[in-house]
């Protein structure tokens, strides 16, 4: 009998969740990602109807940030630079710390104040 094969593990900086090295990110856990180094929650979206998307989906891409943007961002400005780059084919809403979409022309020190 052949010997059992263990994909390597490595560990997800801003959780510290045992991930294959292979294994996409559940949404839930990009959101936090996201949350932890921008300071603001979000919900990934379908592009197609606008409907949130499931936390446990598994997809493709990365937050290869490790600094929050600038405080001078609008979420509009934040969302073509920062999320649409990394997960073409979702859209975003930020929340604000009721839990309440925000408009795109909001700043982010506004957004992050409200935590």
């Amino acid at each position: 009998m052949a010997p059992l094969r263990v994909a390597a593990l490595s560990t997800d900086s801003a959780t510290h969740y045992p991930l294959p090295t292979n294994a996409m990110p559940q949404v839930k856990t990009l959101e936090r990602n996201i949350e932890d180094i921008e300071g603001f929650k979000i919900n990934f979206l379908h592009s197609r109807n606008g409907r949130d998307v499931n936390g446990n989906n598994n997809i493709g891409g990365d937050y290869p940030y490790k600094n929050k943007a600038p405080a001078r961002y609008t979420v509009s400005k934040w969302t073509e630079n920062r999320f649409k780059s990394n997960f073409p084919g979702f859209d975003v809403e930020v929340l604000d710390g009721d839990g309440e979409p925000v408009q795109g022309n909001t700043r982010l020190d506004t957004v992050r104040s409200s935590y």
